[in-house]
């Protein structure tokens, strides 16, 4: 059995939760079920419809320290050392994996390695993984998971064809992950050049300026704006061109292979955007939070109409990314296969 603690609400998005059911799915497809623990009911519905088990702590999602107690006596009667939990959040403690080690088998997914953590296993899948040390911080007992070759990519992104890179930019998708603190896409919509490009923005669940797009856009023929969808592969591939925020995207967009101009608006997305930018496949805006973004991201819009540039990039980020990454994981971690 694989058990999962994350979260997901307006704060953080919803990445965390994605990838680790990525793993729930891999999992399901060989033949291991999960439960996930979540600190509220924001995850609720999305559960219940992938049929996931779920086991509600009543806690506050930024404070893992207080909820050791609850979580093990949840967990204590039902886990045993076969089985592996799964963390996937940044306010955990040394003392939290501590605590949860002396009861069940613990695997962390890290994107920072900047706290070395009582775990049997660590995952980290980042681009830039190798600049982190995890190797020589950890010692033998961890088992290390690094790498692309652990890149959770959701189902639809296992075998996807090779891009085909049109001659004519014309139509851009815009991302802005679960969430869209900065108001990105309300200020892309204003600044690029709508009589030019087609653009397709995708909204996310927690999207505060969708009624806001929709209405405003409603007729223009040039703007489609979009809610939450479990479609996005299919706007990912009829794009010319992605503008995203540099989170776990990136690497859904590798695997599409779609030429793609990345920003960041928190820390955390950071060294994500620089790595890809340094590596040549995906360039790098800047922050929202610098004032200068905008006009970097419009400057890089008209770069990408170079045809040869596109498909360039388009065939660096294919082969930056290898699949079934979420099955490795599951097959490491359970030692099957």
């Amino acid at each position: 059995m694989l058990y999962f603690r994350c979260d997901m609400n307006e704060t953080i998005a919803t990445g965390h939760m994605m990838r680790c059911l990525s793993i729930a799915d891999a999992a399901r497809c060989l033949g291991i079920e999960s439960v996930f623990i979540t600190a509220d009911e924001y995850a609720s519905d999305l559960l219940n419809q992938k049929r996931y088990r779920q086991i509600i702590l009543d806690t506050y999602w930024e404070d893992f320290e207080s909820e050791i107690g609850i979580i093990l006596s949840n967990i204590r009667s039902v886990v045993s050392r076969n089985d592996i939990l799964i963390v996937d959040s940044y306010y955990v403690s040394k003392h939290y994996f501590n605590e949860l080690h002396k009861i069940v088998s613990v695997a962390y997914i890290d994107d920072y390695g900047t706290s070395i953590y009582d775990v049997d296993y660590l995952i980290c899948y980042a681009n830039y993984v190798s600049k982190l040390n995890l190797d020589l911080k950890y010692n033998n007992r961890t088992k290390l998971l690094l790498g692309t070759s652990y890149v959770p990519l959701r189902q639809e992104f296992l075998c996807v064809k090779e891009k085909v890179i049109n001659t004519e930019l014309k139509d851009i998708l815009v991302l802005s992950g679960g969430s869209d603190p900065y108001s990105f896409i309300k200020s892309f919509l204003e600044s690029v050049n709508l009589s030019r490009y087609h653009v397709t923005a995708i909204c996310g669940v927690y999207n505060k300026d969708y009624k806001y797009l929709q209405q405003k856009y409603s007729n223009n023929d040039n703007v489609h704006i979009v809610k939450s969808t479990s479609e996005i592969i299919e706007y990912m591939q009829s794009a010319d061109l992605v503008i995203s925020a540099a989170g776990s995207t990136m690497y859904e967009l590798c695997a599409v292979g779609t030429p793609t101009i990345s920003y960041t608006y928190s820390d955390n997305q950071l060294k994500n955007a620089v790595s890809f930018d340094e590596d040549g496949i995906i360039p790098y805006a800047g922050d929202l939070n610098e004032v200068d973004t905008m006009d970097s991201i419009i400057s890089l819009i008209s770069i990408e109409n170079d045809y040869a540039l596109r498909k360039a990039q388009s065939l660096a980020m294919h082969n930056k990314i290898k699949p079934f990454g979420a099955a490795n994981i599951v097959k490491k971690i359970l030692k099957i296969g």
